[in-house]
């Protein structure tokens, strides 16, 4: 993670192993969007 505490979204696309799209798209709802495998 970056210097602050706080997870970025990039933060999180890094872990997950996706891109910073598709974690964009889960936190504003748009879950429909999302592959089941991604959603697991």
């Amino acid at each position: 993670m970056s210097k602050s505490t706080r997870a970025t979204i990039s933060d999180v696309a890094k872990a997950a192993k996706t891109g910073k799209t598709s974690i964009s798209r889960y936190l504003n709802g748009e879950k429909h969007l999302l592959s089941d495998a991604l959603l697991a």
